[in-house]
């Protein structure tokens, strides 16, 4: 499926230079440099924005023939100090196409760059708890290497964001715990390729996205869980959980009042600017809220009245009101 995105800008970095012996070595070469531009955020996951990038991994070719500079290789650093673990040099009158990434300031080992569609692709991918960012840069050929400058990047994410935010108005001398709230049979394993104009994935395995437990959201009213996951269809999809309800008496022998296992559909069919109907797409955030009170659930582990909704939360994209309804 085709993806949208967004560049996400901040400031630029230098990551490298060269030294007056190497200056002399390479006859008034210059060493490439680096810059990098990634969206200063805070969530619970672990996103990388700009005071949390540490490490990118760069690939970068050029001439007809597309000679190789670097492949896969790492730039570590922080704030404007950064070092490539290879050095190379501009070479005067040949055009460069660059690509880079950093999964959770880590490499990946089956990345490819192919310069001539300037296509990035990252094999076999399984989602876990890291942000995977990308980007892409060309430097056109000129006759003076001093005037090729650094290589900017524009990283953006390359996931969606799945969050399910629970609420409640019950008195607070009451514990109203959910657990076990999954997503099964979703893509987690995938190839994505990232081009100038779309982010892809192509599906390769499924298997079941698992949320930590929520101890009581009638503590404060308001609990909210969330997971990176590979940008894909969502029509078919359904999360499920599990809401026991507690006195103080029952908590104490961890029996439950009332408790009920519950299912709801995940289709986002809005039609925000740049998302994709019945899709999760890449650099969005989704949010799945739910008010959940104890006469919610009838003596039968039932969910009465509960409706889910996609919100507009925070800082990435809008992504519009969608209700569902659980279901036993």
């Amino acid at each position: 499926m085709k993806k949208h995105f967004y560049w996400l800008v901040t400031a630029v970095v230098v990551f490298a230079s060269c030294t007056q012996s190497e200056v002399l070595e390479m006859a008034e070469g210059r060493a490439i440099g680096f810059g990098s531009f990634v969206n200063n955020s805070t969530r619970a996951v672990t996103e990388i924005d700009k005071s949390g990038l540490t490490q990118f991994n760069v690939f970068g070719y050029h001439g007809n023939s597309w000679s190789p500079d670097y492949v896969n290789i790492a730039v570590t650093g922080s704030g404007e100090s950064w070092t490539p673990d290879k050095t190379a040099y501009w070479v005067a009158n040949n055009a460069y196409e660059f690509a880079a990434y950093s999964n959770g300031n880590e490499a990946l080992s089956d990345v490819e760059f192919a310069p001539a569609n300037k296509t990035l692709t990252i094999k076999g991918y399984t989602v876990a708890d890291k942000d995977l960012i990308a980007a892409l840069a060309s430097k056109t050929s000129q006759t003076d290497v001093s005037a090729y400058g650094t290589v900017d990047f524009n990283f953006n994410h390359m996931l969606s964001q799945v969050k399910f935010t629970f609420t409640n108005t019950d008195s607070r001398s009451y514990t109203l715990k959910i657990s076990e709230i999954k997503i099964e049979n979703a893509v987690k394993t995938a190839t994505g390729t990232y081009t100038a104009s779309s982010i892809d994935w192509d599906g390769e395995a499924t298997g079941t996205y698992t949320f930590a437990d929520i101890a009581d959201i009638a503590e404060d009213g308001t609990h909210a869980v969330d997971l990176f996951v590979i940008p894909q269809r969502n029509s078919n999809l359904n999360v499920s959980f599990k809401a026991s309800f507690y006195d103080a008496t029952a908590l104490a022998i961890q029996t439950p009042l009332k408790e009920g296992t519950f299912t709801a559909n995940l289709n986002y069919d809005g039609a925000i600017q740049d998302t994709e109907k019945g899709n999760w797409t890449p650099g969005f955030r989704y949010n799945y809220t739910v008010e959940v009170n104890a006469d919610d659930i009838d003596d039968e582990g039932k969910l009465t009245k509960i409706d889910f909704k996609v919100t507009d939360v925070d800082t990435w994209e809008s992504t519009g009101d969608t209700s569902i309804t659980p279901q036993q």
